[in-house]
């Protein structure tokens, strides 16, 4: 069986030439029935039955193992505007991925790669076990909701989630329909226009359009950035329930570090048309793979040094002025280290502690946000803390203070930056 079921190789011959095996797919094979594709293809004698098993064994682990969405080497140039640049991918069933990366990264630019609205120069793209990469929009089996939704204005509720499943020719529009519409809680909203709904509103019944044809994959843009702070918070809550419960794949992107945290089961962090990082939300935040990840992740603690002793997994890098103590496989050489500024744990007293690094300082600057202040050390170092501590220890320009955090708060990689 020839690649993307172009050709089919039979040997009416007892023989099966080892030049031919490569040609074999088991994977288009419904049921893998070793013994009645054997003799579909001519295979007479049984010993070499045992060839053709080995490629269903192994066919069938790629399969066990393939995601619901798999990109592969995927590029693409727009010129001298913009490229992605040999994205790997795979996405499993029923996970929720996100995409997270500074704007112009690229993000929406894979998405729509992945719907069908533009081919990629290089790669292949699978959906659900299918190479999709040649497929238009309607045949992907996706359902996208852009960042502003998109609700066709002169319909009512009802009828923007009806409209797909009508052109499908489902048997009973109406009624999947309002269905879907009271599970994403916005039953009382069904003969509204959208013009007349708020931002979370509009897009609870964006989504449920997108999920009443029943797509393999939900891939979401942007979709919360519309909606002020409270609203997000609620339908981020909602969202993350609703995938759960009903257990559809998604592909998420947003430049939103709490929207990644809260809604991710893994995040793919992407810079400058590059997919640099992929993993949970807690492997990818506490280690960045490079400084420029750990800088768009908030680790604003970016300090350069030297590796002067290691032990036990310990070493002890020397940034200066100071010296630290970091958990790291690294024993020797040039290093970047990067430390969130809530791992920094702020004292006007030495304090007994089992963290590795207690550090005096002056405070340079104190810069309040909201609940929260960030305070400047004289030695490089930002912390943070809430205002009210900061109000009780009287903190301020100028006040001596102790910063202690532990050895595996500083995440070390090679000073070359490529995270190896």
């Amino acid at each position: 069986m020839g690649e993307r079921d172009q050709r089919v190789w039979r040997r009416d011959s007892d023989s099966l030439l080892s030049s031919y095996r490569a040609h074999f797919d088991m994977g288009q094979v419904p049921n893998f029935g070793v013994e009645r594709v054997c003799t579909d293809i001519g295979v007479a004698h049984p010993h070499l039955h045992d060839d053709i098993r080995f490629f269903e064994t192994s066919v069938q682990g790629a399969i066990a193992t393939q995601g619901m969405i798999s990109i592969r080497n995927v590029s693409r140039d727009w010129g001298d505007e913009f490229s992605l640049k040999n994205i790997n991918l795979e996405v499993e069933e029923g996970e929720y991925f996100v995409l997270l990366g500074p704007t112009a990264a690229g993000k929406t630019l894979l998405l729509e790669l992945v719907a069908g609205f533009y081919r990629p120069d290089h790669g292949e793209i699978w959906i659900g076990g299918v190479e999709a990469t040649e497929l238009p929009p309607e045949k992907r089996g996706v359902g996208f909701v852009y960042q502003d939704y998109a609700l066709f204005p002169h319909l009512n509720v009802r009828k923007n989630v009806e409209f797909g499943l009508r052109l499908q020719g489902h048997f009973d529009p109406k009624n999947k329909a309002e269905s879907l519409i009271e599970t994403f809680g916005v039953g009382y909203l069904m003969e509204r226009k959208p013009d007349t709904l708020s931002g979370g509103e509009q897009q609870r019944v964006a989504i449920a359009r997108a999920l009443a044809i029943d797509p393999r994959v939900l891939l979401l843009d942007e979709p919360l950035s519309a909606l002020d702070q409270r609203t997000q918070e609620r339908t981020r809550k909602d969202l993350k329930k609703i995938q759960q419960e009903l257990g559809y794949t998604t592909l998420h992107v947003t430049h939103n570090q709490p929207e990644a945290i809260i809604l991710a089961d893994r995040i793919g962090v992407m810079m400058e048309g590059k997919l640099v990082q992929v993993g949970t939300s807690k492997e990818v935040f506490a280690h960045p793979v490079t400084r420029e990840v750990a800088e768009f992740l908030g680790a604003e603690n970016v300090l350069f040094g030297r590796i002067v002793s290691s032990e036990g997994g310990i070493a002890v890098v020397d940034l200066g002025e100071i010296e630290i103590e970091a958990r790291s496989d690294l024993e020797e050489g040039s290093v970047e280290v990067f430390i969130r500024p809530e791992d920094v744990i702020l004292s006007r007293e030495r304090i007994s502690t089992s963290a590795r690094n207690l550090l005096e300082s002056e405070v340079v600057e104190v810069s309040c946000e909201g609940v929260l202040a960030k305070v400047f050390l004289e030695n490089g170092i930002k912390a943070l803390v809430t205002r009210r501590s900061l109000e009780e220890m009287e903190i301020g320009p100028e006040s001596r203070v102790f910063a202690t955090f532990k050895a595996s708060a500083p995440h070390v990689i090679p000073a070359d930056g490529d995270g190896t």
